[in-house]
């Protein structure tokens, strides 16, 4: 038995178990949960986005651009989520503090969009339907945006070595 079974929760091993196709895939989930922490939700989370599979096939310079804790996290796929309410009153905050602290006397007003994993119609409606600011709500696939961000990526290597 390795070692660092005992090291995660009972309900870690459970969620691991269930879900993993492989020892290395059980074990990288393990190391992960030890290593960083991982509350039950945050383990879950990365099991359904299937972060051992997906981790590391973006094409990024976050290692190179961004400090080393901020460059880990935004290798980490998803963060996405599925629509909540509060979401639209956060990024109402977010939209009026940069229209009051960086929009000049010639710039439009700002426009706030929420890109999530998913998002019922009628929830998005509510929430956005007393809020003055122009905010938007769109879903996606994460694999159809990695795949069309390294296609791009791919174009423009291209065209440097021309």
């Amino acid at each position: 038995m390795p070692e660092i079974f005992g090291q995660i929760p009972w309900y870690h091993h459970i969620r691991i178990i269930s879900h993993c196709k492989s020892l290395d895939e059980a074990m990288f989930y393990m190391n992960k949960a030890i290593e960083e922490g991982w509350s039950r939700s945050w383990l879950e989370d990365q099991i359904a986005h299937n972060l051992y599979r997906n981790q590391g096939s973006a094409i990024t310079n976050f290692d190179i651009a961004l400090p080393a804790p901020q460059s880990k996290l935004a290798k980490e796929k998803l963060k996405a989520v599925k629509f909540e309410p509060e979401f639209a009153g956060k990024l109402n905050f977010y939209v009026t503090a940069a229209d009051n602290l960086l929009r000049g006397d010639g710039d439009n007003e700002s426009v706030g969009l929420i890109i999530c994993k998913t998002a019922k119609k009628t929830i998005v409606e509510w929430s956005l339907k007393d809020i003055n600011k122009p905010l938007g709500v769109s879903t996606y696939q994460l694999e159809e945006v990695v795949a069309r961000t390294v296609e791009e990526l791919e174009q423009q290597k291209e065209k440097a070595r021309k």
